[in-house]
């Protein structure tokens, strides 16, 4: 869902990719450590960090 946020941020619309970031973490709640090579925490920070600034931006896992 993170992803499908980021696509809207790359349209330009920003109040939908805050939206599906709120959802993404809401299924993230009870997700944490590492998943595959992925921290998830670390993905969990950025958004959550996203979401409080509306500053949204694209970042590497």
């Amino acid at each position: 869902m993170v992803a499908a946020g980021l696509v809207h941020y790359q349209k330009d619309e920003d109040d939908i990719c805050i939206s599906i970031f709120n959802r993404a973490l809401e299924k993230l709640d009870t997700s944490n450590g590492m998943y595959h090579e992925i921290d998830v925490d670390r993905v969990k920070s950025l958004v959550q960090d996203m979401i409080q600034t509306k500053q949204i931006s694209t970042f590497e896992i």
